[in-house]
């Protein structure tokens, strides 16, 4: 096992600039590992840290596994706040900033259809909710606990369309005492044992799913994990630290 860390090259100017200098790395990190037959499992302070890790490598016919409490659906015309990680996959699904992501390598969006988005319980403004229901991503909200929907069957119907997927990890779809060092005030909605079911059960059988989970990270820093492996395609996996308030 290989472990690198990414930090920012320069002090921080602004969100989209720091991620762009980050992310840049990260890409190539991700490519290298890649292209040796490696698995890169990363862990990483934002969620836009996905951006570099689907840059690194071909993805046309990858999809996207997504746990999250929140939708990281907006764009720059929905968004009240203006956050720039909480428009993340948006970006992947080719809705804003694909320039920018294409500035940092392979910028292919991923197909709205080949997207399943589990645990997400909090959209906001109203403008993301819609955005998301008129959309093609499989939605599979919590509540109480629970799931709102089959996970199963949502996975069943991803590994139709997909050769591969790309796993992400918000630590914050998770119940505080699994996840201890979210800086958030927690999501209700979460519990241990049924979102840890409900998040590895009944898997695409071809994917190789990596975990890896941190209690603190930086936002300022990636740590890349390589380990070997016998495949080359786009089974990745991230884990990232959830938003500031």
């Amino acid at each position: 096992m290989d472990v690198r860390a990414i930090e920012r090259p320069r002090p921080f100017r602004d969100t989209a600039l720091s991620a762009d200098d980050v992310n840049r790395r990260l890409a190539a990190e991700v490519r290298a590992a890649t292209n040796a037959h490696e698995l890169p499992v990363v862990l990483a302070g934002s969620c836009d840290a996905a951006l570099g890790v689907l840059a690194g490598f071909e993805h046309a016919r990858c999809g996207a596994v997504w746990l999250d409490a929140h939708g990281d659906f907006n764009t720059p015309d929905s968004t009240a706040s203006g956050f720039f990680p909480g428009m993340s996959l948006a970006v992947v699904v080719g809705h804003c900033y694909r320039r920018y992501w294409s500035g940092i390598g392979d910028g292919t969006p991923i197909e709205e259809r080949a997207v399943a988005l589990f645990g997400v319980r909090d959209l906001s403004p109203d403008e993301e909710r819609e955005r998301l229901e008129r959309s093609s991503i499989q939605v599979v909200p919590w509540s109480q606990g629970t799931p709102d929907g089959d996970v199963g069957a949502t996975l069943d119907e991803l590994r139709r369309r997909v050769a591969d997927v790309y796993l992400h990890v918000d630590l914050d779809a998770f119940a505080p005492e699994v996840a201890r060092g979210v800086a958030d005030e927690p999501l209700p909605g979460a519990s241990r044992p049924r979102m840890g079911r409900g998040s590895s059960a009944r898997r695409p059988r071809d994917s190789a799913f990596a975990r890896r989970r941190s209690r603190r990270t930086r936002r300022s820093a990636t740590r890349v994990t390589r380990r070997s492996s016998s495949r080359s395609g786009c089974s990745l996996s991230s884990a990232t630290a959830p938003r500031p308030p």
